[in-house]
């Protein structure tokens, strides 16, 4: 899914649908775009292909905060966090699954 403002290109979600994993992969709005609603616009559609309000959601440790907001509209439980889940000596904040959903 893509969102532009003006022709330009301000947000990106990209989503895994399978039978067995539900997960919003990546979702990207412009530094310009920000506090516009463009992400929780994108994130609507997101769920809404998905089939679901409570997608795996995973966000390293140093952006968490920049997903406040959003984490807490959408109401997602708390998240299991896992130490080197993608990278050594980070922390992974993983939402709506646990590790052996993650790792499939």
């Amino acid at each position: 899914m893509t969102s532009f403002i003006e022709g330009l290109l301000v947000g990106v979600a990209i989503c895994k649908r399978t039978e067995v994993e539900r997960k919003l992969c990546t979702l990207w709005v412009s530094p310009q775009a920000r506090r516009r609603g463009v992400a929780s616009e994108l994130a609507s559609s997101a769920f809404s292909w998905l089939g679901t309000n409570q997608p795996l959601f995973t966000v390293p440790e140093e952006r968490l905060c920049e997903f406040d907001r959003l984490l807490q509209s959408w109401s997602f439980p708390k998240p299991v966090i896992y130490k080197d889940l993608y990278r050594s000596d980070r922390a992974e904040y993983v939402f709506n699954e646990h590790l052996d959903t993650v790792c499939h």
